[in-house]
């Protein structure tokens, strides 16, 4: 990885950052349901629909993605999420009823989806010897992040600010991993350094049960955790 100049301690900590950015979206729509239902006279059901397009999006955009890193290139995947993070508060910023509502709640999670396919093979091929260990590290910036947008949504609501800098908080974590990311050298994932194709991972997916076995779990698990 020296070869090509890459730099694994500011790759993994631009990585910890958007996944605090895709917490900190988690944190501020859960915040904002209520206020979105009065202002914009919505029922159950639509408000509903927005938080389930900002979870099944997510899961969408996570497995089409990661599957598609390495024909894409993940510094373009993580150029996409900030612009769909941006995207995504902007349509929340001006929104004029449910319709944009929903589409900015779909945009942030096919960002947030985006973050998860590039930042965890990252970090598998940054630290080859020590993948468990360095995962969870990074994975531990989703419910701290969750933590620190709550507390931020909470001190908003302290001073009566407007929804909408609740959803613009996100921008700060957001706008740090593009800056962050913004000149480093991304290595090829492990998959690409050893010649595997989109093929050949499809093709393992599709003829291995235990593979199938673990995504169901993963489903449950990751249902429970959101």
């Amino acid at each position: 990885m020296s070869q090509i100049e890459v730099r694994p301690g500011r790759l993994f900590f631009g990585s910890c950052t958007a996944i605090t950015a895709l917490a900190f979206s988690f944190a501020a729509l859960s915040a904002v349901m209520y206020q979105l239902k009065n202002e914009f006279l919505l029922d159950n059901a639509q408000i509903g629909l927005i938080g389930g397009a900002g979870l099944w999006g997510m899961a969408i955009s996570q497995i089409s993605f990661s599957s598609l890193t390495d024909v894409l290139g993940m510094r373009n995947l993580l150029r996409l999420a900030l612009v769909g993070h941006i995207a995504g508060i902007l349509l929340f910023v001006f929104a004029t009823g449910f319709q944009t509502l929903f589409v900015g709640a779909l945009v942030l999670a096919i960002a947030n989806g985006m973050i998860e396919a590039v930042c965890n093979p990252l970090t598998a091929t940054l630290y080859p010897d020590r993948k468990a260990g360095m995962l969870n590290r990074m994975h531990l910036w989703f419910p701290g992040g969750i933590v620190l947008g709550g507390l931020a949504c909470w001190g908003l609501d302290l001073v009566h600010a407007d929804w909408r800098a609740k959803m613009l908080i996100v921008l700060v974590p957001a706008l740090a991993y593009g800056l962050i990311f913004l000149r480093e050298k991304f290595p090829p994932t492990e998959a690409a350094a050893a010649g595997q194709t989109v093929s050949d991972a499809f093709k393992a997916v599709a003829t291995s049960p235990l593979l199938w076995a673990f995504l169901c779990l993963m489903g449950v698990t990751m249902s429970l955790e959101l």
